[in-house]
């Protein structure tokens, strides 16, 4: 089952987590190009692994 819990996309967390991975960004950049990092290849904000998160698997696919 899917679900939303209603608080959205954290910008900074997908910032931060894209520049970790090394994927080029600045801070300057419009928010729909921010929303697209999500889609990038084993892209996680996870912090914990667990069976459902934190494998970069998911939206990618």
């Amino acid at each position: 089952e899917v679900s939303d819990d209603g608080a959205g996309l954290n910008r900074e967390r997908i910032l931060a987590k894209a520049m970790q991975n090394g994927l080029p960004v600045s801070e300057n950049m419009p928010d729909d190009e921010v929303w697209q990092l999500i889609f990038a290849p084993g892209f996680s904000t996870a912090e914990v692994i667990t069976d459902v998160s934190g494998r970069g698997v998911g939206m990618d696919v």
